[in-house]
């Protein structure tokens, strides 16, 4: 698995459609980032994604997905601090 929990994505696939619970990356959503919050096994969509839609409380909506439907943004690894979205990534508990 190239994730792990706590990972900052974006959807970018458009596999399971656009919509709030599944805000493509650049779309009608503009540019949202998710979290990796849990990982299924034995499911063909095992990863699981918090994406925050509102900026004035914290709601989410949660979703699943393959891991060709991600791409990675930021994590310990490559380093949050330095990650050009890390203003958005705050938001959502980097």
């Amino acid at each position: 698995m190239k994730f792990r929990i706590g990972d900052k994505v974006k959807y970018i696939s458009d596999k399971w459609n656009e919509g709030e619970n599944n805000p493509l990356w650049g779309g009608k959503f503009g540019e949202r980032i998710g979290k990796v919050t849990l990982f299924r096994e034995h499911s063909s969509t095992p990863i699981s994604v918090n994406w925050k839609y509102n900026e004035d409380y914290n709601y989410f909506n949660t979703n699943v997905y393959r891991e060709n439907d991600l791409e990675l943004l930021c994590n310990e690894e490559r380093n949050c601090k330095t990650c050009k979205y890390r203003l958005k990534c705050l938001t959502i508990g980097a």
